[in-house]
């Protein structure tokens, strides 16, 4: 009875070591190549910090020219391009309160540094308020709005609307 317990030890060994891997010499090795794709499309991102403008009556001898009640205005702009982009504003008409008008061009803005600019609002085309540079970046700053105050203005509450546009190719 001894024998068969050692036999069966034998012969499990044998199976056992019949399905060892044999080692590095005999080992396989296998590999595969994944490819990555990303699509980075052009994208343009506008934030102003405010959505209303306002300004105060006065006196147009005493002042000239008024500034926004809530200046500064802070915009940021995100933006990639794989070209050169600009910010248009154009405003959709000139204020008016009924049949009174105060010319859009009236109103004008300052912009602090580069690639923001100032200029004066147009009814007839966008007006440049920056030039972004080919590329991705994050640009921010303020503008700063005045009205020209006209003594020739009648009274009363005048109104526009004005559009920023940011777009990519």
């Amino acid at each position: 009875m001894v024998r068969r317990s050692v036999s069966r030890m034998v012969a499990a060994a044998s199976v056992f070591l019949s399905f060892a891997p044999a080692g590095k010499a005999g080992a396989d090795t296998t590999s595969a190549n994944l490819t990555i794709n990303v699509s980075v499309l052009s994208s343009a991102n506008l934030t102003l910090g405010s959505n209303t403008l306002s300004f105060k009556a006065s006196d147009p001898v005493t002042h000239p020219v008024i500034p926004a009640v809530e200046n500064p205005i802070p915009v940021i702009a995100k933006v990639r391009s794989n070209d050169p982009l600009t910010l248009l504003v154009i405003a959709l008409d000139d204020l008016r309160d009924g049949d009174a008008v105060i010319p859009a061009s009236a109103i004008t803005w300052t912009a602090a540094g580069a690639p923001f600019m100032g200029g004066a609002l147009s009814k007839v085309s966008g007006q440049p308020a920056a030039r972004f540079p080919t590329g991705s970046g994050i640009y921010s700053s303020y503008f700063n709005f005045f009205l020209e105050n006209g003594a020739g203005y009648l009274p009363g509450t005048y109104s526009t609307t004005i559009n920023y546009t940011l777009t990519t190719p």
